[in-house]
């Protein structure tokens, strides 16, 4: 079953048994932790509206009771900052450095993109 969810064919029914079986289990887990650790601040009669699996806006978040605030990301610092006792808190961002091998890896993978298209258009076809 490793190429279960593959877009280059249909799934049986047996992996969409098996994919179902997944989903339902991560979806249950994430429900159990989102009562364990917000039960005591949702809204209790809005819980079938709240675990209906759509996407929420952080205001709708924040009226389900699934977050304590809103705010910047520099308002998260500052936060964090109170929270651990800095003053005046920095956000510092580290990129990836870029190595030889990074950017060789970078080309093989385009090359076998670019090899895999070809081999997969019309004009080309090998024999077996």
């Amino acid at each position: 079953h490793k190429d279960i969810g593959s877009p280059f064919r249909e799934m049986s029914a047996s992996e969409r048994e098996i994919m179902d079986k997944i989903v339902k289990q991560a979806w249950g887990n994430f429900k159990s932790k989102i009562l364990e650790f917000r039960g005591k601040k949702l809204d209790k009669s809005r819980l079938n509206e709240i675990f209906d699996g759509r996407i929420v806006t952080g205001k709708q978040a924040l009226s389900y009771g699934l977050i304590d605030a809103t705010g910047s990301e520099q308002d998260a610092v500052k936060k964090l900052g109170e929270m651990i006792g800095v003053k005046n808190p920095t956000l510092r961002r580290f990129s990836p450095q870029k190595s030889l091998l990074s950017y060789l890896s970078r080309l093989g993978y385009s090359f076998g993109e670019g090899l895999k298209e070809s081999l997969s258009s019309q004009a080309i076809r090998l024999r077996t």
